[in-house]
């Protein structure tokens, strides 16, 4: 993700009766010209709002660059009735102190010519308040402004004016300006990109608005495309299910009268292909995406799991429920590509159907509609079970059903049943939360044995209780809450309708529990993320060498460590350490700031590959502290919030993230102690760990000290002085030995407990 100087990360915000944004990142950069358009009500002045920090998301969250400005023109001035002109727009200037100045005259001359500026606010016109506010707003440097309406009650030339100044307001490439306005002839002059408000997203145009209609257009063109071919598709279908007797005989009449009119023009065999694609493509409305899961529930009615363990990947399981809108239905489809592998169209209403392990004779999980199938679509002579609510409650890795008053023929509370066990719980005393269906208040396995726990009400609504099961099993895994599938599943049944979740992995008495949560049985990686400092060099840039390439000599164990290239790096000089308990991924590059890092695109890859239990290992500050290079350059005060993508990128992967400061330089004062170096950036980075609660590791006081004890001649050999060259900054093998051995030694210090696996690899 790019770093904004100014930004919303995945925000969201809903008001009473309309949702306003929902998980938009966007962002500003410096020199952009923005206009934003969208009809009156979808956000366009709330979003300057959020921009300014005067209204909160409710999730997500604002980025500002540190020490950036932010001006805002509001559609309602705040401006002091009881003040005068001079006091609320020139901030108490006396005449020449603002006309000697060319910019702030023009302002002036501009905006409140012909007004006395000793007359007071509240004896304004509208139009004149207006100018006034405009001219406060501009008087001042701002690193962004924001214009809400700019033109309103401004005249034409006034209004050329505007345009004129803002247009020359910064130095190409400085500055940033935000645009709200109707006005169509002012956003194409000044605006050089667009952001059309839309529906709860931000969706940018490059140009100003001609060029924003006309990429528009085009947009509208291929979905009215779209759109169009989708009906014809379900004409088709609708001809095609009326031809059937059963169709005839069975469908509203209306459906009947439409298919006989269309029967004339429409072939008589059909694409069934095509046609199931259509059924089970973008029926409903999106409720959740799941992490690596490319397929979308529609409607209440899905479920994704790896149904067929024998079928690379995952599975969906859906029940279409569209009515008028679209055919009944349901289908089991390939999650990553979503081809239909069986289903069937149907005439009514389904109701709530369901998959699960219930026969334990049969391969995979079973479906069951009104029948019961396998994963090859095959009937099975089974008796339909219960499609409440199911439930892994059986310590033979089974699933059960939970039924509510229908199955006790009147009886308000709740029953845990299956087809092999019948009724394992009647949990008297209690509710459930509806009559027909009997749903709890929340299924899942809340402590921790693999085995799911019912949470339903008591009868009277004074407490929730918790059932769990104590009958003994022979089986052993881990929590289901270690998985994220699973953990958005639960997560789903507290915000819609209830419905069953299904951990990633497949999950039944055949399952291979090799294929449980694999990242928990792997090795752990540590991801080294950092600049020339810690990079692995290739034999020919020898003698200078890396503290991260270093760092494998230290591993416990005498097997030789294996090293390689990652298959799917994009950087060449990634290498990788295989140990016998650990990985070592270093990713550093030369030249690399925390900024210019994340803007190739280097962090993007670790978080590509990261996983639960690895550890990322961050150390800059050497080229940030480069202001010759502007590219790299990040400064002290700023330093933090640099390193914060980084942090999250471990965070939100469920890896713990180290911070390990610029290694020493070799400089000694006349007394003989070297002193650490980018001494600001050091302290900005131990603050930063400090703040979000990681590791710290003070690499520039520990090779300071080590250089000290050394000596300056003798730390000649530990850096780069190789012949005429009087390298100061980067390593020998020696020089990057020893601050790996720093590195270690403080690790192996650290008590956090999530560095475990570290100090069990390292001696």
């Amino acid at each position: 993700m790019p770093t904004f100087d100014l930004g919303l990360e995945h925000v969201s915000l809903d008001f009473a009766t309309k949702t306003i944004f929902t998980d938009v990142t966007q962002g500003v950069f410096e020199g952009d010209r923005i206009g934003i358009v969208g009809r009156n009500g979808d956000g366009k002045s709330t979003l300057l709002h959020l921009l300014e920090g005067t209204q909160a998301p409710d999730s997500g969250r604002v980025t500002t660059r540190n020490g950036l400005t932010f001006g805002m023109l509001d559609q309602r001035d705040q401006l002091d009735d009881d003040a005068t002109i001079r006091e609320a727009a020139l901030e108490g200037r006396e005449d020449y102190e603002w006309a000697a100045q060319t910019e702030s005259r023009e302002i002036v001359e501009a905006l409140l010519g012909g007004l006395n500026l000793n007359a007071r606010i509240g004896t304004l016109s509208g139009g004149q308040r207006r100018r006034a506010d405009l001219a406060r707003l501009l008087l001042k440097d701002w690193d962004v402004l924001a214009l809400d309406e700019p033109t309103n009650h401004l005249d034409v030339v006034t209004i050329h004016w505007l345009a004129e100044h803002l247009k020359n307001r910064w130095a190409k490439g400085t500055g940033a300006l935000l645009i709200v306005t109707h006005d169509r002839w002012f956003l194409d002059e000044v605006c050089e990109s667009m952001w059309e408000v839309h529906d709860g997203q931000i969706e940018p145009f490059e140009g100003g608005y001609s060029a924003y209609m006309l990429q528009r257009v085009e947009r509208d063109r291929q979905a009215d495309v779209r759109e169009t071919k989708r009906r014809n598709l379900a004409r088709k279908e609708l001809a095609w299910l009326s031809r059937g007797a059963r169709a005839r005989s069975t469908k509203q009449k209306f459906h009947v009268k439409a298919a006989r009119e269309l029967i004339a023009d429409v072939p008589p065999m059909r694409n069934t292909l095509e046609l199931k694609q259509m059924a089970t493509s973008r029926l409903g409305k999106q409720v959740v995406d799941l992490v690596d899961v490319t397929q979308i529930f529609d409607r209440e009615q899905g479920a994704v799991a790896d149904i067929d363990p024998d079928s690379p990947g995952l599975e969906i399981f859906n029940v279409y429920e569209e009515g008028e809108r679209a055919p009944y239905g349901w289908a089991l489809r390939d999650a990553e590509t979503g081809d239909v592998r069986f289903g069937e169209y149907a005439e009514e209403d389904l109701g709530r159907c369901m998959i699960g392990k219930i026969d334990p004779n049969t391969r995979g999980l079973q479906v069951w509609v009104k029948d019961v199938y396998d994963v090859n679509g095959r009937t099975l002579e089974l008796p339909t079970p219960g499609t409440n609510m199911k439930i892994y409650w059986a310590g033979d890795l089974s699933t059960q059903i939970t039924d509510g008053a229908d199955y006790l023929h009147g009886d308000q509370y709740g029953v845990i049943n299956d087809l092999t066990h019948g009724v394992m719980l009647q949990p008297a005393g209690t509710a459930t939360n509806n009559g027909t269906k009997g749903n709890p208040c929340l299924v899942a396995d809340v402590l921790g044995d693999f085995r799911e726990e019912l949470l339903v009400r008591t009868a009277d609504d004074t407490a929730i209780r918790i059932y769990t099961t104590t009958d003994l099993t022979p089986h052993k895994l881990f929590t289901l809450m270690h998985d994220a599938q699973y953990r958005c599943g639960v997560a789903w049944q507290n915000n819609c309708y209830n419905q069953p979740c299904y951990p990633s992995f497949y999950y039944a008495n055949d399952m291979d529990f090799a294929n449980v949560l694999p990242q928990l049985n792997a090795k752990p990686t540590l991801w080294m993320a950092g600049d020339s400092i810690m990079q692995s060099y290739a034999p020919g840039d020898k003698p200078v060498t890396g503290w991260g390439e270093m760092l494998h000599t230290l591993a416990h164990g005498d097997a030789v460590c294996q090293t390689a290239h990652r298959a799917d790096c994009p950087f060449p000089q990634e290498m990788r350490y295989e140990l016998p308990g650990l990985v070592i991924d270093n990713c550093a590059m030369a030249g690399r700031s925390s900024k210019t890092f994340r803007e190739e695109g280097r962090l993007d890859d670790i978080a590509a590959h990261i996983r639960p239990g690895d550890l990322l290992v961050v150390s800059f500050g050497h080229n940030d502290a480069n202001r010759a290079k502007a590219e790299r350059y990040v400064p002290a005060d700023a330093f933090g919030e640099s390193l914060r993508p980084f942090w999250d990128a471990a965070r939100s992967h469920g890896a713990v993230c180290i911070f390990a400061s610029p290694v020493a330089m070799r400089e000694f004062d006349e007394a003989g102690v070297c002193y650490p170096s980018f001494a600001a950036y050091r302290e900005a980075m131990r603050a930063f760990a400090a703040e979000v609660g990681a590791p710290f590791i003070d690499l520039g006081a520990a090779t300071a000290a080590a250089n000290t004890a050394f000596g300056a001649e003798r730390c000649k050999a530990r850096y780069m002085w190789v012949g005429a060259k009087q390298d100061n900054a980067h390593q020998q093998n020696a020089g990057a030995c020893r601050t790996a051995q720093a590195f270690v030694q403080q690790l192996l210090q650290d008590t956090t407990p999530a560095l475990d696996v570290l100090r069990a690899n390292f001696k």
